[in-house]
């Protein structure tokens, strides 16, 4: 099992935490190398405050922890989390520890983009149901449509459709989310139907 961060926008993980999207498409097709059983944590737009650096006692047998370094984390969309016990020791790649990333982040007016989000941060752990795939972006069912979160309470919000979308009315509306995300006319739009990469998931943790 391998693990690996991903990208989440803010409709994602709303989606996600309202268990609503099982499934996420992806342009890159690095996200091929994504198996049964890895497991995807989502980067998503944070920021940090409250950050406590713990505190230490110098006795007699050395330093001992008094209290434990924290911090709270909170998300787009409100939501907040706080975490005990970030270490201070240099992760095994050589990594800026947790105590230094939240104090930095702490530090920092407004949000925090995605990219930067460490993992430690991050509340919604995935694990991939099936191995990644690739598929023409125009082929996706109203089945996987449901699955990528286009639910009816989405649809009946949505009042410009005419009985000729019904057919595949929940496709018409990721195709509206998707091109909102992609230029149309661009390589990676619908219109050019490109051939992209498809991640069926369950959620591990989403908190």
């Amino acid at each position: 099992m391998k693990e690996y961060p991903i990208l989440m926008s803010a409709p994602m993980v709303r989606a996600i935490l309202e268990g609503r999207k099982t499934m996420t498409r992806r342009t890159d097709h690095k996200w091929l190398k994504v198996k049964k059983g890895d497991r995807l944590w989502a980067k998503e737009t944070f920021r940090i405050k409250d950050f406590w650096p713990g505190e230490e006692s110098n006795t007699e047998s050395g330093y001992e922890c008094i209290s434990e370094a924290m911090a709270t984390v909170v998300y787009e969309d409100g939501q907040e989390k706080r975490i005990e016990g970030l270490v201070e020791n240099e992760g095994e790649h050589g990594e800026i520890d947790e105590i230094t990333q939240a104090e930095y982040f702490s530090t920092k007016k407004g949000n925090c983009q995605a990219i930067h989000m460490p993992k430690w941060a991050s509340r919604i752990l995935l694990e991939a149901t099936k191995d990644a795939y690739l598929e023409r972006l125009q082929e996706i069912s109203e089945e996987d449509a449901m699955s990528e979160g286009i639910t009816r309470e989405i649809i009946c919000n949505y009042d410009i459709y005419t009985t000729a979308d019904f057919p595949r009315i929940r496709v018409n509306r990721f195709k509206d989310i998707w091109d909102t995300l992609h230029k149309p006319n661009s390589p990676k739009g619908w219109n050019a139907n490109p051939e992209i990469v498809v991640i069926p998931f369950k959620v591990v943790k989403g908190v």
